[in-house]
């Protein structure tokens, strides 16, 4: 493959005028502090003001995330990231977290021209099937879907909080919670809560109210509660309908809608993973 000129090589980068980083990195320091329902109305304005999807903020904001985390390891690399797509930074950013020296081998060779954006997030899936067995340590679901969800919260709560293990939800690998945050100065706590996936739309309506009992039975024990579910089928708007009726926990818990990608179950199944 033949690298493309810099000048056409840099325009994935930016969103519209502005680089992606430059403009992450500007909504961050405006949403800090700003708390749950604050973050999306800042998101708003800012994708109401470039003209621009939120997911594609929401998206900017992750990758500035993965930069943070690169930046621990290797400065010079993060640097470079900078300059690279938002949606080969993520992909980079999501393959080190279970192998670093193939993530790292796979950003070289795309800043030399031999592989493009769709090659490297192909794979990265791979890579992640083969790692499926890891994957089932640290997540209670295999694939993206789960890891997704948590880089969509990662990046709504920003750095005001810190992530570290659901404590006693999850001592026996049962506990509905997938992450605990931590407020960063406040004595606050958040859990992360993922349900799903499931294979039919229809199993949200089933759903529902197991979700949203495990979400109020969090908050009356003093925790918030971000929940973040596919952005499909009116999944999002299903929940804030009965938290709208039966909720009585303020704006203790928050919903969240994303693109949440999930692998198939079965080596031997037909199809390539949900894009």
């Amino acid at each position: 493959m033949t690298r493309p000129p810099p000048d056409q090589k840099s325009s994935p980068s930016s969103l519209g005028s502005q680089s992606w980083f430059e403009l992450a990195r500007e909504v961050s320091q405006a949403a800090a502090g700003k708390g749950y329902g604050g973050h999306e109305e800042v998101y708003a304005a800012f994708a109401a003001d470039r003209k621009l999807h939120i997911q594609s903020i929401r998206r900017a904001l992750t990758a500035l995330t993965g930069i943070s985390k690169v930046a621990a390891l290797d400065p010079g690399r993060a640097g470079r990231l900078r300059d690279l797509p938002v949606t080969v930074v993520n992909t980079i950013a999501r393959w080190m977290e279970y192998d670093r020296r193939a993530a790292f081998e796979a950003m070289d060779r795309y800043e030399a021209g031999v592989i493009g954006t769709r090659q490297i997030d192909i794979e990265e899936r791979e890579a992640r099937k083969r790692n499926a067995d890891f994957f089932a340590h640290i997540t209670r679901y295999e694939g993206l879907y789960e890891l997704d969800a948590f880089d969509t919260a990662f990046a709504h709560l920003l750095k005001d909080w810190r992530s570290e293990p659901a404590g006693p939800f999850d001592a026996t690998g049962k506990g509905p919670f997938s992450r605990c945050f931590r407020h960063r100065q406040r004595d606050e706590r958040c859990l992360l809560l993922v349900p799903g996936p499931f294979p039919q739309p229809r199993d949200w309506e089933n759903e529902r109210n197991s979700i949203m009992l495990q979400a109020q039975g969090a908050v009356s024990m003093g925790y918030r509660v971000l929940i973040v579910v596919p952005a499909a089928n009116g999944i999002k708007s299903t929940l804030e309908g009965w938290l709208n009726t039966f909720g009585l926990t303020g704006d203790r818990i928050e919903i969240l809608e994303t693109e949440l990608r999930q692998l198939p179950n079965e080596p031997e199944d037909a199809g390539a993973p949900a894009p």
